[in-house]
């Protein structure tokens, strides 16, 4: 009677069966339940970060109506810089009857810059005014002149501001001596 040897056996097979199936399980379900917890974590940082660039553009947009600054944007629709537009400038130019308007808009590359110069513009418009104020009427009248006057606009913004984030070009919105 060989019979209870092979149920012995049987039940060793069946038992040895069960816990490797078992701890197969048990594996897949750790891994099943580690790959959703990454796929959630995953979808929570992406739209976290969505949120994020949201609320800087929406800050930009603020600070944009605020403070007159015109917001660049590059062809991959990020937010690189802006332009800064200060009120016309009118300057006497020691002649009695000689004034000269001037419009400014600086350009500038870096999302910090009009937070900070929003407190300076006073001090960006008497940089440009004692730049104004040492030319003749000739001098900014000629060509060589205007491309002076932009060269020393900028460098006089960018001393009045005294930070790392630059003031890259100026372009003249008025223009005119009366």
């Amino acid at each position: 009677m060989a019979r209870p040897e092979e149920d012995e056996e049987t039940e060793e097979a069946e038992a040895t069966d069960t816990d490797s199936s078992r701890t197969t399980r048990t594996y897949l379900l750790w891994s099943l339940g580690l790959l959703v917890l990454a796929g959630v974590g995953g979808a929570g940082w992406y739209f976290y970060q969505a949120r994020q660039v949201a609320l800087e553009r929406a800050e930009a947009e603020r600070l944009a109506k605020e403070n007159a600054v015109v917001l660049i944007e590059d062809p991959d629709n990020v937010l690189t810089g802006g332009l800064l537009r200060l009120d016309p400038i009118v300057v006497n130019l020691g002649a009695a009857d000689q004034f000269f308007h001037l419009g400014l808009v600086f350009e500038y590359y870096d999302f910090a810059l009009p937070e900070h110069v929003e407190r300076q513009i006073p001090k960006v418009r008497d940089a440009a005014i004692q730049v104004l104020s040492g030319k003749t009427a000739e001098e900014l009248l000629s060509v060589d002149g205007k491309s002076t006057l932009r060269e020393e606009l900028i460098a006089a913004a960018n001393e009045s501001i005294k930070t790392d984030h630059e003031i890259v070009d100026v372009y003249f919105t008025r223009y005119y001596l009366q």
